[in-house]
């Protein structure tokens, strides 16, 4: 019911087809904190595989009440995003392990997680989305943080509890407190969300902002791609013909054999 919100999940809408669009491989996405799943109800037919997951069982029955079709052709599942690989292992089909993953989490769903689990959340997205998947981190821009204030906050009084005035707001640091009632929101710059990916080896990063909101998206390297070629190159080329070859002659050796028949004996 807000026009700047309406125009960021538009925008939102239009980022995600252009990603997906990207690839000529099958393609799913999967979204951290999808909440009633409102983006993933837009993109259930544009991907072979499309994931929601919550920690809230409550926004899990209510997605799947309010998008039926999704209900019945996607994978909504109540779980805790620190786990998010060992969830997916034990629910989705061995098919979605061979498309390409687009793993989000968006509509500054990361700055309500604890600060504690960020990084951890990231470390779980990125081993998800593999050697060619996305990761996307969306969150309200802190540039655009006095827009939000005049006209997001001060007119959703029922989301904040009281009345916003500009002696809540820190403009700087793009925080809002709501003492009286405990809310806080924070708007994040291109630089703190690019913080959780220091560290991380071999990827390239990418930042745009749309509206009031800004992506940040991070996939492995082509450079990282070419070592991965050149491993697999090494040892299709040269270990595994060395491997044959001893095991060729190792059944044509006493010692190999006696050790073939205490080996058995052994298990």
């Amino acid at each position: 019911k807000c026009e700047i919100m309406e125009d960021l999940y538009s925008r939102e809408k239009s980022y995600f087809v252009d990603l997906l669009s990207e690839s000529d491989e099958e393609v799913s996405y999967i979204e951290v904190g999808c909440g009633t799943a409102e983006l993933g109800s837009f993109l259930v037919d544009k991907t072979k595989y499309c994931v929601g997951v919550d920690i809230n069982p409550v926004f899990i029955s209510k997605a799947k009440e309010l998008h039926p079709a999704m209900a019945d052709s996607a994978y909504l599942f109540e779980g805790n995003a620190v786990h998010l690989n060992d969830l997916l292992v034990e629910k989705m089909p061995s098919e979605f392990w061979q498309t390409k993953r687009v793993v989000s989490i968006v509509m500054n769903t990361f700055g309500i997680l604890p600060s504690c689990i960020r990084g951890q959340v990231i470390e779980e997205m990125l081993k998800l989305a593999g050697d060619d998947g996305i990761v996307v981190v969306g969150c309200w821009c802190s540039g655009s943080f006095r827009v939000g204030v005049e006209n997001f906050y001060k007119q959703n009084i029922a989301l904040t509890g009281s009345v916003v005035t500009d002696d809540m707001c820190d403009f700087e640091g793009a925080n809002l407190t709501v003492a009286s009632t405990g809310y806080y929101a924070h708007w994040w710059s291109e630089a703190e969300i690019m913080e959780f990916f220091n560290g991380q080896e071999g990827i390239d990063i990418k930042c745009q902002v749309e509206g009031i909101g800004i992506f940040v998206s991070a996939r492995k390297s082509t450079e990282s791609h070419q070592k991965s070629d050149i491993s697999n190159a090494v040892w299709e080329n040269e270990l595994l013909p060395l491997l044959w070859r001893d095991a060729m002659y190792a059944g044509k050796c006493e010692i190999m054999e006696d050790l073939y028949s205490r080996e058995k004996s052994y298990f």
